[in-house]
């Protein structure tokens, strides 16, 4: 797929209140082309009830072309990501859990989640600070362009990849009746910070007690 590019874009800053004030502020004044800062509460909050991607489609048909936002969140994500090792025939970044229930969605406005520490450079040359609780110290009430501009590339690639399955039928006597499925999973963490993550109450658990299951219905059958 084609690469998302975006060259010294300008960045908007305030303290903005709620999804309502942002809007206003967009559908009012030239955003074409430039990033917006959402603040972590706002950010969190429309995460969580599944409105991004409504917003994002009304934001970015005036033109904005990236979120920009910073949270304890995407901090714990990165740290996550920099300690984090995998079993690599187990690796898949799409479906990590550390971004779910998102998804992926190439058509999506970029939303660029930036450490506390990245988030302070950007704001460095406005004299603008990070407050304790994570929300932007910002003097002026009304929104400014930040004299930092931000250049972000997104390359997006897909590889599929399979994994082994075992299944095993027991047919029974009345065909008309639900099928009853029993399953349990067999994959694994790997290597993380503090060791390997051995499983057992896990994956090996639920894989043994499949196989007795089926040890046990082949004998009464």
């Amino acid at each position: 797929m084609e690469p998302i590019s975006l060259k010294n874009i300008e960045v908007v800053c305030s303290t903005f209140a709620n999804t309502d004030e942002i809007s206003a502020y967009i559908l009012s004044h030239e955003v074409n082309g430039k990033a917006i800062i959402i603040p972590e509460t706002i950010m969190l909050k429309i995460l969580a009830d599944n409105s991004i991607d409504s917003l994002e489609t009304i934001w970015k048909n005036k033109g904005i072309a990236a979120l920009v936002w910073s949270s304890k969140t995407v901090d714990k994500a990165i740290d996550y990501i920099k300690r984090q090792l995998y079993v690599g025939q187990y690796k898949n970044d799409l479906l990590d859990p550390i971004f779910e229930p998102g998804g992926l969605n190439v058509n999506a406005m970029p939303e660029i989640g930036l450490s506390k520490e990245m988030m302070q450079k950007l704001l460095l040359a406005d004299n603008i600070r990070i407050q304790e609780d994570n929300s932007i110290a910002i003097i002026k009430q009304v929104p400014i362009t930040l004299r930092t501009k931000i250049s972000i590339t997104v390359n997006i690639s897909f590889n599929e990849v399979t994994a082994p399955n075992v299944i095993g039928v027991m047919k029974g006597q009345d065909t008309s009746l639900p099928v009853i499925i029993l399953s349990a999973h067999h994959d694994h963490n790997g290597k993380g910070a503090e060791g390997i993550y051995y499983g057992a109450v896990d994956n090996a658990s639920g894989t043994v007690a499949i196989m007795e299951i089926a040890r046990l219905f082949q004998q009464a059958a």
